[in-house]
């Protein structure tokens, strides 16, 4: 509660000034006088309501005096403490949220005061606060990504970067940019690697990426780059590590022959027989070991990816003459989830064979026919049993 003592100031208006005038005694004692009582009411009204504006505008220059104290107190221990751009992830939010509440009084004080120099200068105070906190806003967004990168592991996925949340001052440059994309497109490319001579090879394309997007952080500007020198090194220590186990594992496999063709679709004898070239040495050891062994063995046909393995089949009627019947069956295709759906599909692709053979074709399929029992259910439960007998034609 506050007790206002009514006073003369040479800051009255005049017209309270004249009535004290003509009128000594007052404010300090009241005159019942008929014809002045307008008069001396008007003063009075006069009064009241300039020691109260003066009141209210004192009342709000100790109080704004006081939050601005608070405020200038908080900044300059930050100031003290190290400047913006090198302040850590939670000294920026709370950092941040100063100069937000310093924002909103000042916006408060333009909005109630009258005098026009007031406002202008509180206006530029404004416009400079809103800069200040849309630069801790870039510098947030940049330590959010380092930290980011920092948590991340080789099997990771790397986060996008949104150039669109940035601002000019605080955006990377276009070759950093690029750096970064080539850095997170080769990372996902060694990612899906699973033939270790290849994970070799894109892991290496990594490691060269990583050391240009860490040469190119280390020349973008100062003000932010640093957010991400931990992260950076952090990835050079993991890379150094993978590729130690890289090379361990390589030394446990045996390597595979760099793939000298052209990879593309698979070749048939039809159309690309001309093409068809160079197995000449698989062509020449397929047909001595089916030729001279006694019993027709089982071959393991090994290699990367897209070198022709399928196109070798394709072409082994051909390769292998009029003495030898081809069955090929795709377990990539559509032959079944079982084991009964697989071997109908293989009975029915022989049988297949053998009705398009010149005499006896007809006969050797009705037997192998005869040579599948199917399944047969056991008493007592849900078993399946399956019995396959020699068949002279296979």
């Amino acid at each position: 509660m506050y007790y206002i003592k009514l006073a003369m100031s040479e800051a009255l208006p005049e017209s309270i000034l004249e009535y004290h005038d003509s009128h000594p005694e007052f404010p300090f004692k009241f005159i019942s006088d008929l014809q002045s009582s307008d008069l001396q009411f008007t003063a009075f009204v006069q009064l009241g309501e300039q020691l109260a504006e003066q009141f209210y505008d004192l009342y709000k220059k100790n109080d704004a005096d006081s939050f601005k104290k608070e405020i200038e107190g908080l900044i300059h221990k930050l100031n003290e403490k190290e400047r913006i751009e090198t302040l850590k992830h939670s000294d920026l939010q709370e950092t941040k949220q100063i100069y937000i509440e310093k924002l909103n009084f000042y916006l408060q004080e333009r909005a109630i005061t009258s005098d026009a120099a007031k406002k202008f200068e509180l206006s530029k105070e404004i416009e400079q606060i809103e800069v200040e906190i849309d630069n801790i806003r870039n510098l947030i967004k940049h330590s959010e990504l380092g930290n980011t990168l920092y948590q991340l592991s080789l099997n990771e996925e790397i986060p996008l970067f949104l150039p669109d949340e940035y601002s000019t001052t605080f955006m990377p440059s276009t070759e950093w940019i690029e750096e970064f994309k080539q850095f997170k497109g080769n990372l996902s490319w060694y990612q899906k690697q699973s033939n270790i001579g290849l994970k070799i090879e894109a892991f290496e394309d990594f490691r060269v990426t990583l050391t240009n997007f860490s040469d190119k952080t280390r020349s973008e500007p100062s003000s932010w780059n640093h957010y991400y020198f931990d992260a950076l090194k952090k990835w050079q220590r993991m890379a150094d590590d993978e590729r130690v186990k890289l090379e361990q594992e390589a030394r446990l496999i045996e390597p595979i022959t760099p793939n000298i063709y052209n990879p593309g679709d698979v070749l048939t004898p039809q159309i690309d027989g001309d093409i068809f070239l160079g197995r000449r040495d698989l062509v020449e050891e397929l047909q001595f070991k089916i030729g001279r062994s006694g019993s027709i063995p089982m071959l393991l046909i090994r290699g990367q990816r897209r070198v022709g393995k399928t196109s070798l089949l394709r072409f082994l009627p051909d390769l292998l003459g009029s003495r030898f019947r081809v069955i090929t069956q795709d377990l990539q295709s559509e032959v079944g989830n079982d084991v009964i759906s697989w071997l109908k599909d293989l009975r029915h692709r022989i049988n297949e064979g053998f009705r398009h053979q010149r005499g006896g074709g007809v006969a050797a399929a009705r037997r192998l026919d005869n040579s599948v029992d199917g399944t047969q259910h056991l008493s007592g439960g849900s078993k399946q049993g399956i019995r396959l007998q020699n068949h002279p034609c296979i």
